[in-house]
């Protein structure tokens, strides 16, 4: 897979902001039993915090803590900062689901869970379906891009589009190399997403949902991959579905995301060294760097007005949740401490 001096990823991981690790570590037994009552403690005082109403903007994220990555929340201001799960296994790339206090995310068994913030309960969706990355909801919550591993191709993966009414499956792409971090435009015609294959390829591309071409639609376990020398390098047909590529680096170009009002999108790219922030118009023109390089920053998402970003960033040294504004001046701290925060996403 790849890897750079920030992290590693194992097989079936994909880079996500940019690419990660999944902290695997060994514990002994007596570290075991302490951990357990630290969580116990943990949990009482999450279940009093979380029955307080969510913010119409939170800010949902991951953070590593008691050597899990779990999912917290925190206001635009700072305030409301709460640890909503504690289950001993690592969450990541939260996502809101449109109109209810709910959040999704991914596991390092590659697994998705809807977690509900009121019941305070998580439920698996899309069991039986194989390895499973991130997502990303349509605007009305009805259906879901996800990205799906192939079982019997190394770092390979596809985006499919599961419809919540008809329990359809559809594969949206049918690409070498992976296919992944997925974002619905606004008004639900688009999908911006990674796809690479190999070191300085993983460029940003958006698809038409809306393509008047027949959809490719499958409930088997995964549809036959296509043969790498048709890929399209430009634009052309995916899964009977137009696709553009949006850059062209040698680079890392990863973790898009659209505005509110779908003119632009954010990202973040290596191209000049570190990981920076970035924007472009949403057909990819006026691409432009919007951070100066002081560590790493990565995995923007806008508020639901469009006049700030938040960002998972090193300018403080660790990785932490960083408010900004698009032109990169305006800058507020969100999250602070010893353990690291990542994957912003704005509830909008």
């Amino acid at each position: 897979m790849i890897s750079n001096r920030h992290c590693e990823t194992a097989v079936h991981s994909v880079p996500t902001c940019p690419p990660v690790a999944w902290r695997k570590q060994s514990v002994c037994r007596d570290c075991f039993v302490a951990t357990l009552l630290a969580m116990t403690v943990v949990l009482k005082v999450t279940s009093v915090f979380a029955e307080a109403p969510v913010s119409k903007d939170a800010i949902a994220f991951s953070r590593l803590t008691n050597g899990y990555w779990q999912i917290w929340t925190v206001a635009p201001n700072g305030d409301n900062l709460i640890q909503r799960t504690t289950s001993l296994k690592d969450k990541r790339n939260p996502v809101w689901k449109p109109g209810e206090d709910k959040i999704l995310y991914h596991t390092s068994d590659n697994e998705l869970f809807l977690y509900d913030l009121t019941a305070q309960e998580e439920a698996q969706l899309l069991p039986g379906l194989g390895r499973i990355g991130d997502a990303s909801f349509t605007p009305d919550g009805r259906k879901l891009i996800f990205t799906r591993f192939d079982e019997n191709v190394k770092d390979t993966s596809n985006l499919w589009l599961y419809d919540f009414d008809t329990k359809g499956k559809t594969l949206l792409t049918q690409d070498p190399g992976l296919q992944y971090s997925p974002d619905v435009s606004p008004d639900g015609t688009k999908v911006v997403y990674v796809a690479g294959k190999g070191w300085g390829t993983h460029e940003i591309w958006v698809l038409n949902l809306e393509s008047s071409a027949t959809q490719r639609s499958s409930a088997a376990p995964q549809a036959k991959l296509a043969d790498p020398s048709s890929r399209q390098t430009e634009g052309g047909q995916a899964g009977g579905k137009e696709k553009k590529r949006l850059t062209e680096n040698e680079s890392y170009d990863v973790t898009p995301e659209f505005s509110a009002d779908g003119t632009k999108v954010a990202y973040a790219s290596n191209l000049m060294g570190n990981y920076d922030i970035w924007l472009m118009d949403s057909d990819g023109k006026n691409q432009r760097k919007i951070t100066k390089p002081i560590g790493m920053e990565t995995s923007p998402t806008w508020s639901p007005k469009g006049d700030r970003l938040a960002i998972a960033s090193q300018r403080k040294g660790n990785l932490q949740i960083w408010l900004m504004d698009p032109q990169g001046k305006e800058w507020k701290q969100l999250t602070f401490g010893d353990e690291e925060a990542r994957e912003p996403a704005w509830r909008r």
